[in-house]
């Protein structure tokens, strides 16, 4: 995905400032910048049908006429994916292996982007209409010329049984750590169960959310959340305070939307 490898300079959610100073970033230039408060639907937006057919998901067509092609089709061949859980440079990270991340794709006017992995924030990293919540899954997509897309899901703590999609990731947290590499897991496709009922959604171009802060890629961020369990959502906490330490977004009061304040160790 896109964590430093083991030759790129380290960094922290503690001093965000210096990731302007990475060589070749691109963080904190204004105006590039992922992610965002995103703010009701401008008055010259355009509402798109949804219709789903087996495995295929598609909003519009805006006007067949005028445009033959659905502008977003979500497109994938299993029900069930194998991945690699491991622990990226900001928490853990699912990646689909192959053939899984060549057949799961979501069509963007015109563009194929495969999705290569899933990854998680906690708090979200956007908001809406200044909202936060309690958790974001971002999943990663490449087109086949590098184009980067985002498709970003928010995750809020409600009365409910745990998330199954998620509690089938997290059941893997619990085998990585032990100098084995990655766990290797079968869970349900992303495009199956984890993402939201209604894909109606903001779309715009931003940038990745951590060093090196890359631009020009395309964002997806769904408006209906996710409900997940308190306990997967401590869980997790409780995972990245154990692995990750300073990397931790500390939070020092509740963002607005957000149950109870994640401070992070003293």
């Amino acid at each position: 995905m896109d964590e430093p490898g083991p030759d790129e300079p380290d960094w922290n959610y503690r001093d965000q400032e210096a990731w302007a100073e990475l060589p070749d970033s691109r963080c904190g230039r204004p105006g590039e910048q992922s992610p965002l408060d995103l703010r009701g639907f401008p008055e010259n937006s355009v509402w798109l049908p949804m219709e789903e057919v087996g495995h295929v998901v598609r909003l519009g067509p805006i006007n067949r006429t005028v445009w033959p092609r659905y502008p977003i089709v979500w497109n994938y061949t299993w029900p069930m994916v194998q991945v690699a859980l491991e622990d990226g440079s900001a928490g853990p990270q699912a990646q689909l292996l192959s053939p899984y991340n060549e057949s799961t794709r979501v069509t963007f006017f015109k563009t194929d982007y495969y999705l290569q992995g899933v990854r998680f924030a906690s708090p979200s990293e956007h908001q809406l209409d200044g909202v936060s919540y309690d958790m974001e899954a971002q999943y990663l997509h490449r087109a086949r010329d590098g184009q980067v897309l985002v498709a970003a899901a928010l995750l809020r703590v409600g009365l409910v049984p745990d998330n199954a999609f998620v509690e089938q990731l997290w059941a893997g947290l619990g085998r990585l750590g032990g100098g084995s590499g990655p766990a290797t897991l079968v869970v349900p496709n992303p495009f199956y169960s984890g993402l939201p009922a209604d894909r109606s959604l903001f779309a715009f171009n931003g940038s990745l959310t951590r060093p090196p802060c890359t631009t020009e890629v395309v964002w997806l961020v769904f408006r209906q959340p996710i409900l997940v369990s308190r306990r997967q959502r401590d869980d997790f906490r409780q995972r990245l305070q154990d692995s990750q330490g300073d990397r931790l977004r500390m939070e020092t009061t509740s963002p607005k939307g957000v149950i109870e304040p994640w401070t992070g160790p003293a």
